[in-house]
């Protein structure tokens, strides 16, 4: 669990920092913490440089005087007002007058999408068995991880990453696993398969990959092999592996093909882990694995179903597993466009790649019953985004208040609702709402008000401090590990006031409150972001147009991933006059 600071404590503690990390870093910098408080520390992405972070902190000189922020790279160094605006990082706004969006349901898109790839079907030149995982153990180990009480919840875990006993490589026309054969039309292949005995799905994940003109890669289900995922081509900027989408199956075929006429000359591509998936969210066969019984099905309460298909469920990578979180759509403030904005938390999705990397992100929709207390869905069926996602800004429980802002890569599925949110912080009592998948489970929905009372297990302190987190506590439902992430919205509009950090909750501990961090406190953080901007021709919402939001519509056009609102010119689809549109637009001084 991470470190937590009780109210109060700032004020208990005789001057120790609130943030002590941060407050490290900065006494080595020429701020020592006996002159200036931390008052929050936060992580950005970089608008003008993509897979780039910044950390920020906003400080407050001791003796009084204005607050004001600071921001260091990567290696530590700190950053000049010119380096800030050569990565495209504004100025933060702490005093915002409220601010307030209401939930959208966009209207459908008709854009075409690229057609599903089709394998050659050519007989794999080797498999790679993997031994038998000892599922009853990992049960076992989630029994006892369900039953314990926690403060922070817990995410789920769903799966673990599994190493190759050796990387599968190519490195242009050698490879190290299996061979390269010649197609009847003069061309090449390469197929493999892996196989990890009782897996319910795989994703496989690549350390190397750079996909020349004239190959293709694809990932697709070997006893199905109509289920096909890919083409895979490159990381994203920022990326330092890639993972497939999850294939139904506990065997997957990756091939790479060679058109005719070309060589594999540049190719590269490296396989080092598997990721398998051991629970199967249809049956949950094991004791004690299902959301407690005081969970309700979001299915029964019709007044929230439009505002429920925004909420969904993720998986992720935080090695050696693979865990499940909650979180939800959010609506930005661009009236001409849908941006798709996803809010959770930091303890679930906290770097852009590697382990608990946004990159690593596969969201599933509706994971829900389609009657009150009716039949488990089949998660296999449910909608699906894949191609993971872009951390945007992000602030741990231990800097301040625990938040995750990212914005997927692909386009989520057409009928899913932008939830609305407040930076007005509602009075306590105010009756709330969290829609959740607990312990991964479908969909599930809790009610509850406002407190102030505290935690009965710390005895009567609050887990965390009022200052960044609100406190409720459930008179109907309740969290669970699983639900991390999830969003905490006012009853009466529907709008986002936080998202879950955790708390001791549960259908055992009914009197217990969780803890969600305060939008109101996320909101300077992400206003960049959320805020409208002048022109459409913008697609990248950066402020400026440029190369950037030519490239954006370019990869539309190629059917790569869909990211911003490339329909500039609000046609329904993504066309050649788009293009030029921004084209004209960059070479016209934007």
């Amino acid at each position: 669990m991470l470190a937590f600071i009780a109210q109060g404590e700032e004020c208990e503690s005789c001057g120790a920092p609130a943030f002590p990390e941060a407050q490290a870093f900065l006494n080595a910098k020429g701020y020592p913490e006996d002159t200036y408080m931390v008052l929050l520390a936060w992580a950005e992405a970089a608008r003008l440089r993509p897979g780039t972070l910044v950390t920020g902190y906003h400080l407050a000189p001791k003796t009084g005087g204005t607050p004001f922020d600071l921001y260091s790279d990567a290696a530590g160094n700190l950053l000049s007002g010119q380096d800030l605006a050569a990565l495209g990082i504004a100025p933060k706004n702490w005093s915002f007058p409220p601010v307030e969006q209401m939930e959208e349901i966009p209207p459908p898109l008709a854009k075409a999408l690229p057609a599903r790839p089709v394998p050659l079907g050519s007989e794999p030149s080797a498999v790679v068995a993997l031994p038998a995982v000892d599922i009853a153990a990992l049960q076992a180990e989630d029994a006892e991880r369900a039953n314990a009480p926690a403060g922070r919840k817990t995410a789920r875990r769903v799966g673990i990453v599994r190493d190759l006993s050796e990387p599968i490589r190519i490195e242009g026309n050698v490879v190290n696993t299996g061979m390269w054969r010649t197609t009847d039309d003069g061309g090449w292949v390469w197929a493999v398969t892996i196989e990890s005995p009782g897996a319910r799905a795989l994703r496989l994940r690549f350390t190397e990959l750079a996909v020349p003109a004239g190959c293709r890669l694809i990932v697709y289900n070997a006893r199905h092999p109509n289920e096909v995922y890919g083409p895979f081509d490159r990381f994203y900027p920022g990326d330092t592996d890639l993972f497939s989408d999850s294939c139904f199956s506990d065997a997957v075929t990756v091939e790479c093909t060679v058109a005719p006429g070309n060589e594999p000359a540049g190719l590269r591509i490296a396989i080092e882990n598997v990721v398998h998936t051991y629970v199967d969210f249809d049956e949950l066969p094991w004791a004690k694995a299902e959301a407690g019984p005081c969970n309700l099905d979001v299915s029964c309460y019709e007044a929230w179903a439009v505002t429920a298909r925004g909420a969904g469920g993720f998986s992720f990578i935080s090695r050696p597993n693979q865990l499940h979180c909650s979180g939800t759509l959010i609506a930005d403030l661009r009236e001409e466009s849908t941006i798709p904005y996803f809010l959770t938390a930091n303890h679930c999705v906290s770097v852009q790649s590697g382990t608990s990397g946004a990159s690593s992100m596969e969201f599933y929709w509706l994971y829900q019953t389609a009657a009150c207390n009716g039949a488990r869905p089949a998660i296999a069926s449910t909608p699906r985004t894949s191609g993971g996602a872009d951390l945007l800004a992000t602030v741990n429980s231990s800097m301040g208040t625990d938040f995750a802002l990212v914005r997927l890569r692909n386009a989520p599925p057409d009928g899913l609702s932008y939830a609305g949110w407040t930076t007005t912080p509602p009075p306590i009592g105010t009756e709330v709402v969290a829609i959740h998948h607990p312990r991964g489970d479908f969909k599930r929905i809790s009610f509850g008000r406002l407190s102030d009372a505290g935690s009965p297990q710390q005895g009567g302190d609050p887990v965390k401090p009022y200052e960044y987190f609100h406190e409720s506590l459930w008179h109907d439902g309740t969290t669970e590990g699983g639900s991390s992430g999830c969003p905490l919205m006012r009853a009466d509009t529907h709008q986002i006031i936080g998202q879950l950090w955790g708390g001791y909750a549960s259908c055992t501990y009914t009197d217990e409150p969780d803890y969600f961090g305060r939008f109101d406190k996320t909101f300077p953080l992400i206003a960049a972001w959320m805020n409208q901007v002048d022109s459409p021709l913008d697609v990248n919402g950066s402020g400026e147009i440029n190369i950037v939001d030519v490239q954006l519509v370019v990869n539309a056009l190629l059917g790569m991933p869909i990211v911003h609102n490339a329909d500039v010119d609000s046609s329904g689809k993504v066309d050649a006059t788009d293009l030029q549109m921004v084209i004209l637009a960059v070479l016209n001084g934007g």
